[in-house]
């Protein structure tokens, strides 16, 4: 696993972002906009990559579509748990708040994240992929710290997808946000162009 590493400040909560190296400058970017957004706010970026999406990110196995997933997330989450985040919170002591983000099957290893356990105090799933064979199923039986922060993100477009998988992610999207909306402490959905 890759990590990336940028603090600012002291006291900010840490952000675990599960990302991948599409063009190698992913991190800077995103310090580049948070910058913009909140010049002012402290945070711990801690990014990871894993050498494989599909198989680190998805959480049981799947197959949809053409690609397999080897549904190793547990791994992933284990890693984090037990070796990533007791190692940044010795590091950096001043962050109370632990908060994990992701974007397409990153986004949903994200929110399954926490629903897997308690260490987060929220999740950003953006453009998350919750069209995942199951999704539906396993959300409606597992349960989530209510006093957890969640943002989803989607494009509108992405429902015009032409795999019968993906297609589904606009309705599955939503379902989800009913679904937290009156469960954990506060709840965004928010829909974007593209």
């Amino acid at each position: 696993m890759n990590t990336f590493i940028r603090e600012k400040g002291t006291n900010g909560p840490l952000i675990l972002w599960a990302m991948h190296m599409w063009s190698g400058n992913e991190v800077d970017e995103l310090i580049k906009c948070l910058e913009e957004l909140i010049p002012d706010a402290s945070y711990v970026l801690a990014a990871f990559d894993p050498d494989s999406w599909n198989v680190a990110f998805s959480p049981w196995k799947a197959d949809c579509d053409g690609q397999y997933f080897a549904g190793e997330g547990g791994q992933t989450l284990n890693w984090i748990t037990n070796d990533f985040l007791p190692e940044l919170k010795e590091k950096y002591p001043g962050s109370d708040k632990t908060f994990i983000a992701g974007y397409s099957l990153a986004g949903l290893f994200a929110l399954w994240s926490l629903y897997e356990s308690d260490v987060f105090d929220g999740a950003a799933s953006c453009s998350g992929s919750l069209w995942f064979p199951n999704w539906d199923g396993y959300t409606n039986q597992a349960t989530i710290k209510p006093d957890t922060l969640v943002y989803l993100s989607l494009g509108g477009k992405e429902k015009n997808s032409k795999s019968p998988f993906v297609s589904t992610v606009e309705d599955k999207t939503k379902a989800q946000y009913i679904l937290l909306k009156d469960i954990v402490r506060d709840t965004t959905l928010e829909m974007n162009p593209g």
